[in-house]
């Protein structure tokens, strides 16, 4: 198997090549991106993460390769930015091609999440996206993205999530850092007030409920940066499932 530093180099030239060879489906993804944050997954971004987060725990939890002790989601709000951290199976080739595409998921079965859709929600938040997760370190930058594109292919309307590069050891240390327990990190940076206060919002609203369409129980930590972590999680009773939502 190709590593996946190499992987993902290699899914960058093959992007362009094909752009190359069909510009139009520049302004095609482009379009795709616009759909996207107009709609429906425009303002869930919260939602769309932690459902990638409890679908990489399921697929650990199958395979029997997840960490010892209870799976967990962290969700941060800080330092104008959003972090989601799980301890789920982290990214494989599969997984990683999919946040390049559109409407291509490698979920399946009881998993709920779509990778190619919901992850271009993060767009909104306006800045770059930065994963760390087993043995790869990767981000976008969509103003980077659009520029080598626009630039490339004298197109005015260019995608932003099309391109990835790797992280540095710097980049990658840090996030390793905050969230050492985690399998896999995602570090969203966050331009302007009013998406801020639009997470700041989905994380204090966040259901408890979700907890109980998952397969697997889940720890869920929420830290909106503001009123102090709430931490979400069931346990059985009898043949009912009790909810605990409090706050530390």
């Amino acid at each position: 198997m190709v590593e996946l530093g190499e992987f993902i180099n290699q899914l960058r030239e093959s992007r362009l090549k094909a752009y190359n060879a069909s510009p139009g489906d520049i302004k095609e993804h482009h379009g795709i991106e616009e759909v996207v944050l107009a709609g429906g997954y425009g303002y869930r971004q919260v939602l769309e993460l932690v459902q990638n987060g409890a679908d990489a725990i399921l697929e650990s939890h199958e395979a029997g390769t997840g960490q010892s002790g209870p799976a967990r989601i962290e969700v941060v709000l800080a330092n104008s930015s959003l972090y989601v951290a799980n301890t789920g199976a982290a990214f494989s080739e599969e997984g990683i091609d999919a946040l390049l595409r559109s409407h291509s998921s490698p979920k399946r079965g009881n998993q709920i999440g779509r990778f190619g859709l919901g992850f271009k929600s993060l767009l909104r938040l306006g800045g770059k996206i930065d994963i760390v997760s087993g043995f790869v370190a990767f981000g976008f930058d969509p103003d980077r993205c659009r520029q080598e594109l626009r630039e490339r292919f004298s197109v005015k309307d260019a995608p932003g999530l099309r391109l990835a590069w790797l992280l540095d050891d710097a980049q990658a240390a840090s996030l390793h850092d905050l969230f050492s327990w985690a399998t896999t990190v995602v570090r969203a940076e966050i331009r302007g007030e009013d998406i801020l206060n639009h997470l700041r919002g989905e994380i204090q609203n966040f259901p408890s409920e979700f907890l109980l369409f998952l397969p697997v129980p889940v720890t869920l930590t929420l830290d909106d940066g503001a009123s102090g972590k709430r931490e979400l999680h069931r346990e059985p009773d009898g043949t009912d499932q009790l909810l605990h939502d409090g706050k530390n």
